[in-house]
């Protein structure tokens, strides 16, 4: 009888060979609710392939994203990364004690309309009606260059499924960001442990009043000239592919940080 392979053993599969160097983290009694260790390493290569030194994330639950992130971050990097509930704020910062990393407790709108920008990657997982203030406050706080990942987006398909309400902020999100001139975006099916979802990625590539158009077609594309980071791509590209440029990743840098 043919043996019937489920998502989740894929994703363990993939995890011993790709990403070993999975946390593990203490999740206490938090629901299980953070990204996958697949989705973590993508996450973690992002911030090396972009060259980001500044990291956000909307909602940080036990941490476990922001260690994939943060992890990745060359000396000097910093990452900010905001939590509404202060227990779940206690339980990441254990969790990322060491690590270059600040905690912001306190609801993530008036948090975000706090902090000052420019950052080089947002990453999204929060409460999801919020989604578009959210995107909008990481646009804000972005730069020409600057990648946004927004988790959820597709919710085992209930996106495309006007009646389901649940939905509703995660639609209103993807429609937010094809509207907005200045991004250039797509949004990536994935199916694994954490069964039926995916990512929207959004890049910001220029400043709107100047589209750069394709022969013959209305549609907008991206530039590299408008990214002061682009300079430093290739070799974030090449770290990416051979190893860490001698850097270790370690659940124990020094420079951690938590503020209330």
């Amino acid at each position: 009888m043919h043996h019937v392979t489920e998502p989740a053993d894929v994703d363990a599969f993939l995890t011993s060979l790709l990403a070993p160097e999975d946390p593990r983290l203490d999740t206490a009694d938090l629901p299980p609710i953070s990204v996958s260790a697949p989705q973590g390493k993508l996450l973690h290569l992002l911030v090396r392939l972009t060259g980001a030194r500044r990291v956000l994330e909307v909602g940080t639950l036990a941490g476990y994203s922001a260690w994939w992130m943060a992890t990745a971050l060359p000396p000097g990097g910093s990452l900010v990364t905001l939590e509404v509930s202060p227990h779940h704020a206690e339980v990441a910062r254990r969790n990322l004690a060491g690590l270059p990393v600040e905690v912001v407790v306190g609801p993530a709108a008036a948090s975000l309309a706090s902090l000052a920008g420019p950052f080089d990657l947002v990453f999204v997982d929060a409460d999801k009606p919020s989604n578009v203030t959210y995107l909008r406050e990481a646009l804000r706080l972005s730069r020409p260059g600057t990648l946004i990942v927004l988790d959820n987006a597709v919710r085992q398909g209930a996106v495309v499924d006007p009646q389901d309400e649940n939905a509703e902020g995660t639609r209103a999100a993807l429609e937010w960001v094809a509207a907005e001139p200045r991004l250039s975006a797509t949004c990536v099916q994935m199916v694994g442990g954490k069964n039926w979802d995916g990512m929207l990625f959004a890049r910001w590539c220029h400043d709107g009043t100047k589209p750069i158009r394709l022969p013959n077609s209305s549609a907008d594309i991206c530039t590299n000239s408008a990214s002061p980071t682009m300079t430093r791509v290739a070799g974030a590209i090449d770290a990416a592919r051979f190893g860490h440029d001698g850097r270790t990743m370690s659940a124990t840098p020094s420079g951690s940080t938590a503020t209330t």
